[in-house]
């Protein structure tokens, strides 16, 4: 498919494709069925079936029909034709045509609506003039009307397509509708929303062959009470030209009369669809009217008093189909909006009217802030921001610490506290109407150094911890160098009484916590933990509330209050040098798994056996990496079969592991 750069290659008017044949007739026509009955046979005496006919009925244009013929049964007195909906490229070569459409066409209400004369006042039945102003009032719920008049001024258009199966070429197509409102919503409600009929429009144009069938409609959402009057004039449609769509959209407003305790949005809604012959050429559906995003905040209730603001505005948005199951254009556009509104205003009610503000819902706030480290230390140029919704509402700068601010409308806020050098604090308050909100003192912490706020463990050293504070942790940069240690003692409330650590190497990848205060069959005061790679480490506190929830979590420096380190010089290990062939056996009576040796693989090969007691023989450790662990139920046979083995006994195991040379059973 191509789109056309221009208009002037069509003909004007409506050509058809070769072989299809416009014919006048008298004509009774079933759409639901696809059924034509023909009186005067005369006329379709040499129709045929798979012929195409545009059948134009003079006296009423909504009978103007195509038809692709199926099937002709004839009687004495009729011919009765059954057809299908043929296709609008299977018909139409060619349309070129454009005008303005002031006063022809149909509309009719919808039901349980009333339609009045705009002068007379008097009820109209029936069908009337499209172009014509009538007056309506329909009641959509238990105690509210929904009151107005409508005037459709024109229909703009100017379609100029080329249409054949293989090349269509859209030059243009133009299609914008100018209408005027004046509506007007009366009742007290509760929440309720709908979009309800008010009419159904049909309206011909160029000479009956397009014929524009539509639905005018009410679009309203409410909650509370309201006496409100608006008018509203608007010029809505769409211009696709050169393969761009654009879209038409110009509107003024005014508000008549207004008395509410409400939310509102109301408008019209009006959904024309476009046939040519009966073939839908495109569906546009356009919505406009006004929203008023209100707050109702209660003063008291007796007496009654409120306040009801927000903000008024124009919103109108346009969706529909261009030329469906050939251009196959869709589009759905918001054209006004409150970001856009050319009418924008913040309106204010109490229950005398409306006034320029309301005032007796503000509330307001008072706080001193300090320095969580230094709390004499004065400050100055800080800036304090409420935010709702994250658009700022309040914003002062407080050049002592101190916070004062008045007329905050009640709700819920963010209160924000920025000050360079210091970390931001955030805080989720409420507002109420005519309270003062004391937050007393908050603090605001300093922003570290980072040469403050590492300690650097050194590879292969013994460090004693000392975390002095339940919420403090030790942890190692979790992003650039995970520390690789062995916890070798868990020391209890005095130093001479301690706990054999597991010894193990820790999976830092997992989780980089290297200390805490925390019980380990007892509160233990300091752990001992020996490196195996240098890293950087930092401190963690966990900020909880008056409950013990955990609020926050934030990096703190490092000083003497959280954490003490020692560097400490011990023997690592205790060695035992094997020969070839030679054969130890070890035990244990520590009841806790962890006690190992550690056996020098690159000093000679080697082999290990246990002994299996349910077995009662020694089975070879095909899983060993060098490190025997020793338990109580399962003593160790280490045979060398190359050189001269050396094995190593960390000294926190020295009392625990005992060891003696055996004959070897397993020598060759």
């Amino acid at each position: 498919m191509e789109n056309g750069d221009g208009s002037g290659d069509n003909p004007e008017g409506i050509a058809y494709h070769e072989g299809v044949e416009e014919i006048r007739l008298d004509y009774e026509l079933d759409t639901e069925k696809r059924i034509i009955v023909v009186y005067d046979q005369e006329m379709i005496k040499d129709w045929k079936e798979g012929e195409i006919k545009v059948l134009v009925n003079e006296e009423n244009n909504e009978l103007t029909h195509a038809i692709k013929i199926e099937t002709i049964t004839k009687t004495s007195d009729r011919a009765t034709i059954h057809y299908s909906d043929p296709d609008v490229n299977e018909v139409v070569s060619s349309v070129n045509v454009n005008g303005k459409e002031m006063q022809n066409g149909t509309i009719t209400p919808a039901e349980g609506v009333e339609f009045l004369n705009a002068q007379s006042r008097a009820n109209i039945e029936g069908s009337f003039d499209a172009f014509e102003e009538i007056s309506f009032k329909k009641t959509i719920a238990k105690g509210l009307d929904l009151t107005g008049s409508f005037k459709i001024e024109s229909i703009d258009y100017d379609l100029n397509i080329k249409l054949n199966w293989l090349n269509t070429k859209v030059n243009r197509v133009y299609f914008v509708v100018n209408s005027k409102f004046n509506a007007g919503l009366h009742g007290d409600v509760g929440n309720i929303g709908d979009k309800i009929a008010l009419a159904e429009l049909r309206i011909p144009i160029a000479y009956g062959a397009i014929m524009i069938r539509g639905t005018l409609y009410a679009v309203y959402n409410l909650d509370g009470t309201i006496d409100f009057q608006w008018e509203y004039t608007n010029t809505t449609g769409i211009d696709y030209k050169k393969g761009k769509l654009n879209f038409v959209n110009k509107n003024s407003s005014g508000i008549k009369e207004m008395e509410m305790e409400a939310s509102l949005r109301g408008g019209f809604a009006i959904e024309p669809g476009v046939e040519l012959f009966s073939m839908d050429v495109m569906t546009l559906g356009a919505e406009y009217g006004k929203s008023f995003d209100a707050k109702l905040d209660v003063i008291s209730i007796d007496p009654w008093k409120y306040c009801l603001q927000g903000d008024m505005y124009s919103y109108a948005k346009i969706y529909g189909e261009l030329l469906p199951g050939i251009l196959d254009k869709e589009f759905n556009k918001e054209l006004l909006n409150k970001s856009n509104a050319f009418d924008l205003e913040s309106l204010h009610f109490e229950e005398t009217g409306l006034v320029d503000a309301c005032t007796r819902n503000f509330g307001e706030l008072v706080a001193k802030i300090q320095d969580a480290k230094e709390p004499d230390k004065k400050l100055e140029n800080i800036i304090v921001e409420l935010l709702s919704n994250g658009e700022i509402v309040k914003k002062i700068n407080s050049e002592d610490g101190e916070v004062h601010i008045t007329e905050i409308p009640s709700g819920k806020y963010q209160l924000l506290i920025i000050m360079d050098g210091y970390e931001s604090l955030s805080k989720n308050i409420e507002i109420k109407k005519q309270e003062v909100l004391d937050l007393g003192v908050l603090m605001i912490n300093p922003i570290i150094d980072e040469e403050d706020n590492q300690i650097i463990l050194e590879a292969n050293q013994t460090y004693i911890v000392d975390i002095k504070n339940e919420d403090i942790k030790l942890v190692s940069d979790f992003h650039e160098t995970p520390l690789e240690f062995e916890i070798l003692r868990y020391y209890l409330s005095a130093e001479s009484q301690y706990q054999i650590g597991s010894y193990k190497v820790l999976n830092t990848e997992l989780s980089n916590t290297i200390a805490y205060k925390a019980p380990i069959d007892g509160e233990h005061e300091k752990i001992e933990l020996r490196t195996h790679a240098s890293a950087a480490c930092h401190l963690i506190e966990t900020i909880r509330d008056e409950n013990g929830s955990i609020i926050d979590v934030r990096e703190v420096p490092i000083k003497d209050e959280y954490i003490s380190i020692t560097k400490v010089d011990r023997p690592i290990v205790q060695e035992i040098e094997v020969s070839n062939g030679q054969a130890i056996e070890f035990s244990t009576v520590f009841e806790m798994y962890g006690p190992f040796v550690q056996i020098d693989s690159n000093s000679g090969s080697f082999e290990i056996y246990y002994y299996d007691d349910f077995l009662e023989k020694w089975e070879k450790d095909l899983y060993s990496n060098g490190k025997v662990y020793v338990d109580d139920n399962e003593p160790k046979l280490v045979v060398n079969v190359a050189g001269t083995t050396k094995m190593y006994i960390p000294y926190v195991f020295e009392e625990y592991i005992h060891y003696a040379s055996l004959d070897n059973p397993f020598l060759s």
